[in-house]
């Protein structure tokens, strides 16, 4: 992978490996961010274990309306001494790809590991979260709403609520008879259907599934192993700093201000970009701050791309930083937007990229947002306009913020500072390059090029695939299966 100077830099000053596994429960992810409705492809929300509870808290999984013998399942598992649980993803030909295992003791001690890294660790009223992107441990107390015991995610006050529906039925497995609940997600394609032992109540195994194309697919197994002999592993203090989530924040904001690239003073404030970096087929990835102080939110788009070979740019998500505050620092927190060309360049095409940004007519710096009119019967016309949620003024005006000249990529796939703020869309170069094929695909369906279509959700279902396999996790296939029959459907030029 090729570095900007600033990229070694500060990878020098948060060492860490150049490609590190997939920790979606992150704290970054699974403490300091809402669920947020994403137009672009969702990830499988999975159980991966009690006290994986960020996983969970990512999606406010709520109380199911659940009957004697579900809580009598849940109950018995909190009673256990010593439980471990390994998870698997399945593929598509059903073969099983392990990437997780978590232990609980007694209710008050856990871990979480995954992809073979130690990641979550809880130890009395501490939770240690592990970010491999800045080599820390990332600490915080332990809240009331972090259910270990799998009865309390369940119970009125757990992750299971709202619009969870669930089914318990008496079946034979594995020669013993079971209590099988069924819970689907009201809204979501996913169900998980929980195996216990009739007797006993305890969990023998728990299914994942997804609804694709009218059918249940098992992504993802939970196996349940009773074992009072087993011991929860504690974080390597010795190794490893510990850091709050605000003190980590700090630590890489106060990275990324070393660079000042480009800055605008609109009327309370300014406009400042810290890095701007170009992956092998053109992708445009520019980080910023704008003052905005406000934790976990976002509140629309404030950068535009364009070069002089008029190539048509596609946003990638709705990527910006969900930092926990408070922010120090007078610029507020980092955001990251991310420019893809709706067909991919070549590494070495030269030209030359300008970043602009805009204000109101009284100078006040304003975001965009995308939205839509329906003519009916299915055409709908998108624009962006002014996120008129906030405070604006009149026709909004487009400023300049740089100019660079372009010969040759900065990065391979995506720059290391873009792992810490969007991990879940860079944490890896199979999930980067995944976030680029599904807007090409969409472009190209919206453009009717078909066949460009069909040949980008493919790759889109290639990389998910890819990156099941390699033990990642599941991906939610329905929207790119849905899509690719879309496309097929029409007229393909072989």
């Amino acid at each position: 992978m090729n570095e900007s100077r600033f990229d070694a830099a500060l990878r020098a000053i948060h060492a860490t490996a150049p490609e590190p596994s997939s920790l979606d429960n992150k704290v970054q992810l699974a403490l300091d961010r809402r669920y947020r409705s994403r137009l672009v492809r969702r990830r499988v929300v999975v159980a991966l274990s009690a006290c994986a509870v960020a996983a969970f808290g990512l999606f406010a999984m709520p109380a199911v309306q659940a009957s004697a013998s579900l809580r009598g399942i849940t109950s018995a598992l909190d009673k256990a001494p010593r439980v471990v649980m390994d998870t698997y993803s399945v593929d598509e030909n059903g073969n099983r790809i392990q990437v997780a295992q978590s232990v609980i003791a007694d209710g008050e001690e856990s871990y979480h590991e995954f992809s073979g890294r130690r990641e979550q660790f809880t130890k009395g009223d501490k939770v240690y979260n592990f970010d491999p992107t800045l080599n820390v441990y990332i600490v915080s107390e332990r809240q009331a709403t972090m259910h270990l015991k799998l009865s309390e995610m369940l119970g009125p006050a757990g992750e299971f609520s709202l619009g969870k529906r669930s089914i318990i039925e008496h079946v034979v497995g594995g020669g013993r008879k079971l209590l099988r609940a069924t819970v689907r997600n009201v809204g979501l394609p996913e169900r998980y259907i929980i195996d216990a032992d009739e007797i006993t109540e305890l969990p023998v195994t728990m299914r994942v599934e997804s609804l694709e194309r009218g059918s249940w697919r098992t992504r993802e197994v939970l196996d349940f192993r009773y074992d009072p002999n087993a011991a929860v592993a504690g974080p390597d203090l010795r190794k490893y700093r510990v850091v709050t989530m605000a003190e980590a924040s700090a630590e890489f904001i106060k990275a990324m201000e070393r660079k000042t690239v480009a800055e605008y003073r609109y009327k309370r404030g300014r406009v400042v970009v810290r890095a701007v970096d170009v992956s092998q087929d053109g992708t445009v990835f520019v980080a910023y701050q704008a003052g905005d102080k406000s934790a976990n939110s976002w509140r629309g788009y404030g950068m535009n791309v364009s070069d002089n070979l008029g190539t048509h740019y596609l946003r990638v998500g709705q990527s910006s930083s969900y930092m926990a505050g408070p922010f120090g620092t007078p610029d507020g927190k980092l955001e990251l937007e991310v420019f893809t060309p709706s067909r991919a360049l070549a590494p070495g095409v030269k030209r030359r990229v300008d970043v602009t940004t805009q204000v109101d007519p009284n100078g006040t710096f304003i975001r965009m947002i995308k939205a839509g009119i329906n003519y009916g019967n299915g055409h709908i016309v998108y624009h962006w306009q002014p996120n008129y949620q906030t405070t604006v003024f009149g026709k909004e005006k487009i400023v300049p913020l740089l100019s660079m000249n372009i010969s040759a990529p900065t990065c391979s796939t995506h720059p290391a500072w873009a792992e810490t703020v969007d991990y879940q869309a860079f944490g890896n170069s199979i999930s980067a390059e995944m976030s680029k094929a599904g807007q090409r695909g969409d472009a190209a369906l919206e453009e009717r090029r078909w066949n460009d279509a069909v040949a980008y959700f493919q790759e889109e279902l290639r990389l998910m695939r890819e990156y099941e396999q390699k033990g990642y996790g599941p991906w939610d296939q329905s929207h790119a299966l849905d899509k690719l029959d879309q496309a097929r459907s029409h007229h393909v030029v072989p």
